[in-house]
C-alpha cells in the first residue's frame, strides 16, 4: 500500500477469471447475466449488458446463502451511469455474512484483468454501486492489480509480534 496524492494505491494479486457455464443459481441474482466467468478462489464474475441492469439487481440472499463464502461480482460497462466510470459493479457475499459489500478490493483484483482484456487497455475507472458506493482506479501491471482511491477506515489496531 502506498499513499497517493489524496488517497492510496494497493497492489493485489491479479486473479483473471476464466469463462464458465451459467449455473442454475444465477437466477437468484435478480437479473439475467449474459456471461459468467470464474476464478477458483471463489470469485464468480457475472457480466450484464448495461449498468442499469446491475443497479436493478435484487438478489435472493437466502437462496444464495447455501452456496457458501462465494463472491458474486455483477458487472457491466459504465456507459450511461452517473458515476462516469468505465465499469460498474455490485458484489454480493451472503454466505460470508455480507449481503452486499460496500467497496471490495479483492473483487477488483478479479475485475482488473477481466476488464483490462475487454477494454484493451491496462487502466480504467470502476464504480462499485452499493448503497455507500465507491470509485476505484484499476491498473493491471503484470500479475498485479493496482487499485487506487480514497479509503474508509473500518478497523484500527496494533499488532504485537513475538
Amino acid at each position: 500500500v502506498h499513499r497517493d496524492a489524496d488517497g492510496y494505491r494497493l497492489a493485489l494479486p491479479a486473479y483473471p477469471p476464466a469463462p464458465a457455464e451459467m449455473p442454475d443459481w444465477a437466477v437468484h441474482l435478480g437479473g439475467t447475466p449474459v456471461e459468467r466467468h470464474f476464478h477458483p478462489a471463489r470469485y464468480h464474475v457475472l457480466l450484464f449488458t448495461t449498468a442499469a441492469e446491475v443497479m436493478a439487481l435484487s438478489p435472493d440472499y437466502k437462496a444464495l446463502l447455501p452456496l457458501g463464502n462465494e463472491q458474486f461480482i455483477c458487472t457491466a460497462p459504465g456507459v450511461g451511469h452517473p458515476s462516469g466510470a468505465d465499469v460498474v459493479s455490485r458484489v454480493f457475499v451472503p454466505g460470508g455474512g455480507v449481503d452486499e459489500d460496500s467497496v471490495t478490493g479483492s473483487a477488483h483484483a478479479v475485475l482488473t484483468p477481466f476488464w483490462a482484456q475487454r477494454l484493451s487497455r491496462a487502466s480504467f475507472t470502476a464504480y462499485q454501486a452499493s448503497a455507500r458506493g465507491g470509485h476505484v482506479g484499476c491498473t493491471l501491471e503484470g500479475d498485479r492489480a493496482w487499485l487506487s482511491g480514497q479509503c474508509v477506515t473500518v478497523v484500527e489496531g496494533q499488532f504485537h509480534l513475538r
